[in-house]
Order: structure tokens, then sequence, then C-alpha cells
């Protein structure tokens, strides 16, 4: 099963949502249990503040995933917190060009579906 397998196939247990308005803190609720090792601590057994905010933030990008049903798109800022252009992504192997081709066409594929949803917007009269 891939990364996200148990995610995908717990999805169906969860309540159903009218996207318009939103969806409940159950449907994207996720708990993470982690055990820290010695590693993880100082020299007084106390757990770095990092490896805190580490495991925080792996949860809260599993939540928004959930949340946002596995499409989270990221945003380089530059340092006036603007969106700024990164380098392009160059495939080293057949392995990495395909995947990268399936990722343009998702992406493609979101595009035709929000163009169409804003023609019907656009046809119904609403904002």
């Amino acid at each position: 099963m891939d990364i996200f397998g148990k995610i995908r196939s717990n999805r169906s247990s969860m309540p159903e949502v009218d996207l318009s308005q939103g969806r409940s803190i159950a449907y994207s609720h996720s708990t993470t249990t982690r055990l820290m090792d010695v590693l993880d601590a100082n020299g007084r057994g106390n757990v770095h503040g990092g490896v805190i905010m580490r495991v925080v933030d792996e949860s809260a990008a599993i939540v928004a995933i959930k949340h946002a049903s596995s499409q989270v798109i990221y945003v380089a800022l530059d340092e006036n917190g603007r969106p700024t252009p990164v380098p392009p992504l160059v495939p080293s192997s057949a392995e990495e060009e395909a995947r990268i081709a399936r990722a343009r066409a998702r992406r493609e594929h979101m595009k035709k579906i929000e163009e169409e949803l804003a023609k019907m917007q656009g046809e119904d009269g609403q904002a």
C-alpha cells in the first residue's frame, strides 16, 4: 500500500460533506503517534523542540492533505512574502519523467474542472 493508501481506504468511512459549506473537523481529523528515542532528546532527557515541531508539521500536512483531498500546492515566497518562481524539475530517470507527466496531466485536468465550474457559476449568475 502506498504512503497515502490507508488514508484513501479510510476515506470511505468519512462523513459526507457539502463542499459549499466546507469540511467538518471530523473529516480531516488525524491522530499521530510517535515513539521518541534517545536521538530525539537532549542530555537531560527532554525532547528537542525542533523534533516536536517536526511532528506538528507532519501532522498538519496530513490534515491539510485530507482536507484538500490530497491536492496540496506549495508556493515559494520571496523575501517580501510574494510568490516567486522556482527552478523547474529536471527528471533524472524515465520513472521521474513519467511522474512529472502525470502531475502535469492532473494539473491540466484540475484547470479544466475549475474553468467549467467558473463557467457554470457565471451561467447561474453566482459570483
